[in-house]
């Protein structure tokens, strides 16, 4: 049973793998620690059209990745995740943030300080939610263009090989990415 559904999903898997391989959006989003090809297209799908976005902030709202809050008068206690989302699009970037874990990963310290302070699962939402941020700040990049349907409109190409963090990446050591591409 198994094999038979191994068998018809391989065909699936190198499509989408090849399809994140020609979309511009995909390739930018491929170029983040972490994030390979079935997850970029997994992000790419689940977030859809990142205009009715006004911030990275209202992303990871959808996303369902933000804390809720319990207040009352002077007191104030993070609760839970909201959860309000996409389940794909949270899993494909915890499974993304796992990565941090790494040596070589470029969030590592961030991770192993919220670590520290949060615990290991609730450290790797931390990576997930700041991959997230990075991710609609690539997709919708430093002018303005935004990815839809396959395209960049109003920007270019090479400006979201800048989407990195500081000294990593293609845009070379000790160069600073733009700032509408900082988490």
């Amino acid at each position: 049973m198994v094999d038979a559904l191994e068998v018809q999903l391989a065909p699936i898997t190198k499509q989408l793998r090849a399809y994140a391989r020609r979309q511009a959006g995909c390739r930018a989003l491929m170029r983040h620690y972490g994030i390979g090809e079935l997850t970029a297209v997994t992000i790419l799908a689940e977030l859809g059209d990142c205009r009715r976005f006004s911030s990275s902030r209202h992303a990871v709202r959808y996303s369902g990745l933000d804390v809720t809050v319990h207040q009352s008068d002077q007191r104030r206690a993070p609760g839970h995740l909201s959860r309000q989302g996409p389940p794909a699009l949270r899993w494909a970037l915890f499974d993304a943030a796992q990565s941090a874990r790494r040596s070589g990963s470029p969030d590592r310290d961030y991770y192993l300080q919220a670590a520290d302070r949060r615990g290991r699962n609730r450290a790797c939402l931390a990576v997930a939610r700041k991959l997230l941020k990075r991710s609609y700040q690539c997709v919708t990049n430093a002018e303005g263009g935004i990815y839809v349907g396959g395209s960049f409109i109003g920007g270019a190409v090479r400006e979201m090989e800048a989407c990195w963090p500081s000294g990593v990446g293609p845009v070379g050591v000790g160069v600073k990415p733009p700032r509408s591409c900082v988490s």
